[in-house]
């Protein structure tokens, strides 16, 4: 795959990052200031022109899927170039920002420069073959200057080179004018590179122990020293007990039980020394030559090439047995020690066995185990085997081995006695404990020792000694030294020392111990990064608490890395912090930045960045991992993604590609990986983040734990780019990994990422709730801990996001998916609210969840066509994530705004060049993607597409119709204009709204009513949660084949919808739909909405409190009255002329209330004529049409019938026969009139073409089948009058008049009532479902009583009268489906809705109300009237103002009728 960087030139935005700190951060605080609202009704400047598209479509030529390929190409190129000081004047911080940034002078000489002048001064040392103070000097300096600079590997190396060289100076000497020194200098090697034990004299560098970070140079500095022993002749008897113990334990002290070090030593060089060594040490020539020959044997050496003066073997054996007349009686057991080691017949030589060996002594020994009982006695026992075996070094079989560790068990059982008998016992079993130790030691056997350091550690807690737990630390200590990083032991005995730490209450021994352990020696010479962080960041800061006083300037024997780490974990606050600052003005620049990265003191280092890096620096192998993570967190910190993708890229190719593939990450850079992905997915790098994700793979030592929680950002990139499958069988079986104790979120992750059937993710939940059951307690009812509680919620968005998607994929149970995602935002809120303080990598997922969710309601809303659930989600989305300072939260509330402008204003908004620049438009697929789809640049799109095939262009391509609508896909498929194929529960709303609107064929008048009546349906299924299509299947299946019915009852249907600039009137006649497009002049439909609403605003403003509480004079009220009736005119004009302009006069006949029977047996008759005459199936509505009389020219721009026919032969044959159709008329009193948004809040009835019929309204015709399905047995209501009708008048109290009209009346005649009083919602809601009839005579429509929701999730509404001012008055928002209150009452099972379309004054209103409620007979006496809808356009005349007040008043739903039992 070509480099993104190569293939995305958008060269004219400026993408550059922002190079002022301080403008940052204005920039950041004005948007977090901005709502998305806001920003949508605010004016813009258009940022980018066409221009700017063809630097992009070069973006994926030659673009290859990542998932298949790997990109091979490396640019090679520094992206962090410090040497700048901008970088330094933006990460300052405020406190140090008028501070004159300086850089001490490094007074030390640099690595290098120290190891020049050494190899200078040894080789004139070797030239002149002297013993240059100098020398040793240099080398001491060279080894300090690893200890600080962390370059630990190279003093084994340092050390073996000066050894050699003073072996080599020591053979070139012919006086003992030197040996002193040499002893100096041998006993400085030793302690400058061991920090646990410092010798005084050179020869007890013999006794000193391997430990992992001495293995390699120890073996040297020993041979050595046996060199300046020979030398010197020194037959000192301290010398001679030495080396005596030196052989006798050579294992421990001349091997180290090592390989390495027998190759590094050289066997035959320790022969030749020993051998000379014999000749002055001759009271143990015995054991010295014993130890040639067991060498000899045992390596399978050749004698006479190493001993030319030794011929053969045997006089190897000739000089043991001559040298046995001269050992001292004392060691004629330790001689049998000897002895058993070599291959010597035993007879040759008298030596004494050992005691130990006797079975019966060893059986006497071992009945000792039988009892419990322990005696002083006993201990006496004990130590005198212990000791013997100790002293005289006996051989260590397995029965031996077996004894000494029921011993430690007898011990350890016995330790009230040992506390009872204190003074008696301790002196025994310390003597024994410690001969225990050193056999231990001699054979390396660690794991009994480590039982042993258990043992000395319950005894200091039984007896409360410090002797025992000084040798608990011993042992534990020299455990510790011996054993491999993550071995057991070896993280056991760190454990160890943190409780040896607790049990101190001195805080100097604390501190002496700590100062043991935390040197470099602990870290075995390895100088990596890993081997740091995990000793100090996993277990030494861990001692935070317990060193409150500590010195960090104290640890000399610590490197500056380790300090570094160290002081990581310290606040400004602590006494450690006070010398940090000078501590880091030695620090290398690299160390500087790494320090920065790790520690919460971000800006308490001044970091001069024209400071060069050298190499043999600390951290100098790091230093791109370094810079990398350097400026990755500098740049969150500035909340900027401009540079992203350089680091991303930086890091893959410079830090990754440079590492070999057994490297293992470190703590830190393990930590940054993950922070690293997810930042790279918030900000929408997904190829990058596959990219590294596929090279990191590759390591061989990389941690599985990292790996998986890798995997699961993996996965979800994945899943967004790809359609992801997992074979169920797959799934099953990784679902028994599942049975541990503790959750193992790791793998619960990456299962969940891979399901991709709701099946498999219920399996999933029913395994986690058996095994797990607490995993779903996100209210924290079993108080978990912070950390783990944290994991709950952050599973239980992912889960909730995969249960969403998959609820939406497969079901299109959008409803249910939403309550999903909504779930995600209240956790998401819940972890930002109630912790104080979160983790970066815990906040960022949180961010990276909430942001996934929002843009999945904001889809599904979308799809549902809510605009009230968009706006409120908007809103939330300003709420929630406005806070968060991230540049993709800011581009996302900037596209957010100019999707909500499109949708509700119908307004073309662009992208801010201020927005843009901030962004990485280039590299960023999120942003890419969301950029052209707001812009509409889909050719950019649909190229990313065709190189890489990734599922996100895909969908945006198919969203936009850009793609081929016969494209071989579900998806491709779904906007076709076949209905047979639509599944329209997966159609947007405000897609389906755009076909219908867009669609010149009338056949789109079918995706109007899906839309109207989805609309509808999801307002029900959005307040109950339930998954209820009756619309859909009852009605939306039958598209193709009848998509109208049969009406029950007698009554016209016609529908008025708009559409482009023209009218479509749909005619239910005869079974039949017919649809038919009226041209209209331009703009006439928005002109007339626009003017109405102007009235109506001049209205609403004359009743004004403002207005009528100034008009105090006869003549003011005049003249309010002339104002009023002026509007009222206006608005009969305007009916009127638009009526005209709309040609209804011509084509009146269409809406007239009456139709063809064509079962009628005359219509055969006629028929017949028509057929003889040639005319064959002719619609019943062209006959009926001609018929009345309709101009032929109008009937020809109907289109209802064939060019081809002789309309005026036609015309002609029904005007002869116009006596035989005036017998097969039905006709009708009633007419539904289905409404589209728009046309909602237009006065159709009022309009003279309309205004003398009898009409109710419905939004849908699916709607209105449901409600004649469910009403069909009462077209009368029967009313109880006292019982059946509820009334609630004047509930705010200041309709005094209204009051007083209706009280009176209703008062003494029903039982449910409410006057002059607010009801609660209980009440309200009562009235509404436990009467027949609901009378509300107030403002509005009482939702200020309840809510919608409550509304729609009634059943039963009564029969509403809501007489108040726009009580039925639609709100539309462009795209969205209309939305009132209106909704919520049919919604909720309201037949019938009887209010008004705009704002009206009381006196006429209650004109018209009581005329209402005398002609349905309601308070008649007669207790029988009129249909509603009659009682309604009859009483619309008893206005004063007819068209001002008295077009208000509409119905919705069915033409009830009412009559009191």
């Amino acid at each position: 795959m070509s480099d993104r960087k190569n293939t995305r030139k958008i060269t004219n935005l400026d993408s550059s990052p922002i190079k002022n700190l301080t403008f940052t951060l204005k920039v950041e605080e004005e948007y977090n200031e901005e709502q998305i609202l806001d920003i949508t009704t605010r004016k813009r400047k258009l940022s980018l022109g066409s221009k700017d598209t063809n630097h992009i479509k070069q973006r994926f030529h030659n673009n290859q899927n990542i998932f298949n390929s790997v990109d091979k190409n490396k640019v090679d190129e520094d992206i962090f170039l410090l040497k700048q000081q901008e970088t330094n004047n933006n990460l300052n911080s405020s406190n140090i920002k008028n501070q004159t940034v300086t850089l001490q002078k490094e007074y030390q000489q640099s690595y290098d420069d120290i190891y020049k002048k050494y190899l200078n001064c040894k080789q004139d040392c070797l030239n002149n073959k002297i013993f240059n103070k100098n020398f040793n000097s240099l080398f001491k300096s060279l080894i300090n200057k690893c200890i600080k600079e962390h370059l630990l590997d190279k003093i084994s190396t340092l050390a073996i080179d000066f050894l050699t060289a003073i072996s080599v100076l020591l053979r070139q000497q012919t006086t003992s004018k030197y040996y002193k020194t040499v002893e100096e200098w041998l006993i400085e090697c030793f302690n400058i590179t061991s920090f646990n034990v410092n010798v005084e004299v050179y020869y007890e560098i013999l006794l000193q122990e391997y430990y992992k970070y001495n293995y390699e140079y120890l073996g040297i500095l020993k041979l050595v020293t046996l060199q300046l022993m020979l030398f010197q002749k020194d037959q000192n008897e301290n010398i001679t007990g030495t080396l005596l113990t030196f052989l006798t334990y050579d294992k421990r002290y001349l091997f180290g039980f090592n390989e390495i070090t027998i190759q590094k030593i050289k066997i035959p060089n320790v022969i030749k020394i020993l051998l000379h060594l014999s000749s002055y040490y001759k009271k143990i020539k015995f054991f010295i030559f014993c130890k040639i020959y067991e060498y000899i044997i045992n390596e399978e050496l050749n004698i006479t090439q190493i001993l030319p003066q030794i011929k053969n073997i045997n006089n190897i054996v000739s000089l043991i047995k001559e040298s046995y007349k001269h050992i001292d009686t004392d060691n004629n057991t330790l001689a049998y020690s000897f002895i058993s080691r070599i291959k010597i017949q035993m007879n040759l030589l008298p030596v004494k066995e050992p005691f130990t060996l006797n079975d019966t002594w060893r059986l006497k020994l071992e009945n000792t185990f039988k009892t419990k009982k322990s005696t002083i006695k006993l201990y006496e026992f004990y130590n005198y085997y212990t000791d013997y075996l100790w002293s005289h070094s006996i051989k260590i079989e397995k029965r031996d081995l077996n004894i000494i560790k029921r011993i430690l068990i007898k011990i350890n059982d016995s330790l009230d006695f040992i506390k009872e008998n204190k003074t008696s016992v301790i002196f025994l079993i310390s003597p024994i404990l410690s001969n225990i130790m050193n056999i231990l030691i001699s054979i390396n056997d660690l794991v009994t020792l480590d039982n042993l350091t258990n043992i000395f550690f319950n005894l200091f807690v039984t007896n409360k000694d410090d002797m025992f737990l000084k040798y608990s630390f011993d042992s534990n200590f020299h455990i510790f030294l011996n054993t491999k990083r993550k071995e057991i032991l070896y993280e056991e005995s760190l454990k160890k020392f943190l409780k040896y730490t607790r049990c101190l209450i001195s805080m100097e021994m604390r501190l002496s111990l700590f100062k043991q352990i935390f040197t470099t020696n602990s870290l075995q010479n390895n100088s990596s990064l890993t081997d740091a962080c995990e000793f100090v960041i996993t277990y030494c800061l861990q001692y935070y608490e317990l060193l409150p006083n500590l010195n960090i300037k104290e640890l000399n024997c610590s490197s500056d890395l380790m300090k570094c780490l160290l002081l990581s974990k310290f606040d400004s606050n602590s006494t450690i912090s006070d010398s940090y600052s000078r501590l880091s003005n030695e620090w290398s620049l690299i160390l500087k930045m790494f320090f920065q990265i790790i520690s919460p003191e971000i800006d308490s280092i001044i970091i001069n960045f024209d400071e060069e890096i050298l190499p043999n620096t600390c951290l100098y192998n790091e230093r791109h991992f370094v810079k990398c993570c350097f400026q990755f967190y500098r740049e969150m910190r500035k909340r900027s993604m401009m540079k992203l993708f350089k680091i991303g890229d930086y890091y893959l190719k410079n830090v990754l590609a440079e590492r070999d593939d057994s490297y293992e990450l470190s703590l830190i850079e393990k930590e940054f990986l993950k922070v690293l992905f997810q930042y790279l997915k918030l900000n929408g790098f997904y190829q990058l983040v596959v990219k590294i994700y596929q090279t990191v793979y590759k390591l061989k030592n990389i941690d599985i734990l990292l790996m998986k929680e890798l995997k699961i950002t993996y996965l979800k990139i994945k899943n967004s780019l790809l359609e992801l499958k997992m074979n169920s069988l797959d799934f099953k079986k990784d679902l028994l990994s599942l049975s541990s104790k503790d959750i193992d979120f790791e793998n619960i992750g990456i299962l969940l990422e891979q399901i991709s059937s709701f099946k498999d993710l219920n399996v999933l939940k029913n395994t986690l709730t058996k095994n797990y059951s607490k995993i779903w307690d996100y209210t924290n009812s079993s108080n978990m801990s912070k950390a783990l509680y944290i994991k709950i919620l952050l599973f239980n968005m992912s889960f909730s996001i995969k249960e969403g998607d998959l609820l939406e994929m497969e079901d299109g149970q959008h409803v249910e998916a939403l309550q999903s995602f909504k779930l995600v935002l209240s956790l998401g809120k819940s972890i930002l609210k109630s912790v104080d303080s979160l983790p970066q990598l815990t906040r960022i997922i949180v961010i990276n969840n909430l942001l996934t969710s929002f843009e999945k309601i904001i889809d599904l809303v979308l799809l549902l066509g809510n605009y009230l659930y968009y706006e409120y989600f908007i809103k939330e989305f300003d709420i929630i994530l406005s806070s968060i300072n991230e540049p993709i939260i800011r581009f996302k509330k900037y596209s957010l705004s100019i999707q909500f402008a499109e949708l509700v204003f119908d307004k073309q908004e662009k992208f801010q060049h201020n927005v843009l620049k901030q962004v990485d438009l280039k590299n960023s697929d999120l942003v890419f993607v969301e950029y052209c789809e707001r812009e509409s640049k889909m050719d950019l799109i649909f190229d990313a597409y065709n190189s890489s095939n990734f599922k996100i262009y895909k969908n945006v391509l198919i969203n936009k119709n850009y793609i081929d609508k016969n494209l071989d896909t579900p998806l491709g498929r779904l906007y076709s204009d076949s209905t047979k194929s639509n599944d329209y529960r997966k159609i947007p709303l405000i897609k389906m709204k755009q076909k219908f609107e867009n669609n010149k064929a009338v056949s789109a008048k079918n995706w109007n009513d899906c839309y109207k009546t989805l609309g509808i349906t999801y307002e029900k299924q959005l307040t109950e949660n339930v998954s209820d299509f009756y619309f859909e299947d009852q009605h939306f299946g039958n598209f193709s084949k009848n998509y109208l019915f049969d009406l029950p009852i007698e009554s016209k249907v016609l529908s008025l919808d708009s559409a482009n600039d023209g009218l479509l009137i749909g005619i239910l006649e005869n079974g039949r739909q017919y649809d038919i497009r009226l041209s209209l002049p331009n703009d006439l439909i928005s002109n007339f909405a626009y003017n109405l609403s102007k009235i109506i605003k001049a209205s609403n403003d004359s009743t004004s409190v403002q207005v009528t509480s100034k008009i105090t004079t006869k003549e003011e009220r005049k003249n309010w009255w002339v104002k009023r009736y002026t509007l009222d005119s206006q608005l009969e004009v305007l009916l009127k002329t638009f009526e005209e302009n709309c040609k209804f006069s011509k084509i009146y006949p269409l809406f007239e209330q009456k139709e063809l029977n064509i079962n009628h047996p005359n219509y055969e008759k006629l028929e017949d004529i028509f057929n003889k005459n040639g005319f064959s199936n002719i619609p019943p509505l062209a006959v009926r049409l001609i018929h009345s009389g309709i101009d032929i020219e109008t009937f020809k721009s109907l289109s209802l019938i064939s060019n081809s026919i002789n309309l005026n032969h036609l015309q002609e044959l029904i005007h002869v026969n116009k006596d035989l159709i005036n017998t097969i008329y039905i006709k009708y009193d009633h007419t539904f009139l289905v409404l589209t948004d728009l046309f909602h809040n237009f006065p159709w009835e009022s309009m003279p073409v309309f205004e003398n019929m009898n009409i109710t309204r419905v939004p849908s015709i699916a709607l209105l089948k449901k409600l004649l399905s469910r009403n069909l047995e009462n077209k009368t209501v029967k009313l109880q009058q006292q019982h059946d009708i509820s009334l609630i008048l004047n509930p705010n109290n200041d309709l005094i008049k209204t009051q007083q009209n209706f009280e009176p009346i209703f008062d003494p005649i029903l039982d449910q009532k409410i006057i002059g009083k607010s009801p609660s919602e209980i009440q309200f809601l009562n009235s509404l479902t436990n009467s027949k009839l609901f009378i509300y005579l107030g403002h509005g429509n009482g939702i200020q009583y309840t809510s919608s929701k409550m509304l729609k999730k009634q059943k039963n509404i009564a029969p509403s009268l809501l007489i108040g001012c726009s009580s039925v008055k639609i709100t539309n928002n462009n795209s969205f489906f209309g939305y009132g209150t209106l909704i919520s009452y049919l919604v909720g099972g309201c037949p019938l809705v009887l209010g008004n379309l705009w704002d009206v004054t009381d006196k006429d209103i209650d004109l018209f109300s009581l005329s209402l409620f005398n002609k349905i007979g309601i308070i008649s006496n007669d207790g029988k009237g009129e249909r509603i809808d009659i009682a309604c356009k009859e009483s619309r005349n008893e206005c004063r103002l007819r068209y001002l007040n008295g077009s208000a008043p509409v119905i919705y739903g069915l033409p009830l009728s009412f009559e009191l039992k």
